[in-house]
């Protein structure tokens, strides 16, 4: 699968997720850690998942992509502080 043809695993609900996990023959409560992994601990590689057998989080980096935002800007209103983000 190429990368454009991957799913973005962190724009998936945790019941699609949960869906596209046991769709792959996996037990449901991985998607449970899956999702603790992605949206608690925050990682940003599917190996780092080590809880996780290798040969599954293989399977996970060839289906899914991390696709993190990088800020590229970051402007501060000098009236009321307000916050803004470029990505």
């Amino acid at each position: 699968m190429e990368e454009q043809e991957k799913i973005d695993i962190l724009a998936l609900t945790r019941e699609e997720l949960a869906a596209e996990i046991t769709a792959m023959g996996e037990k449901a409560f991985r998607a449970k850690q899956i999702y603790e992994w992605l949206h608690i601990k925050k990682v940003t590689d599917f190996a780092q998942m080590t809880n996780i057998s290798a040969q599954f989080r293989d399977a996970l980096s060839r289906k899914f992509c991390l696709k993190h935002l990088i800020i590229k800007k970051r402007l501060v209103s000098q009236l009321d502080n307000t916050v803004k983000y470029l990505y």
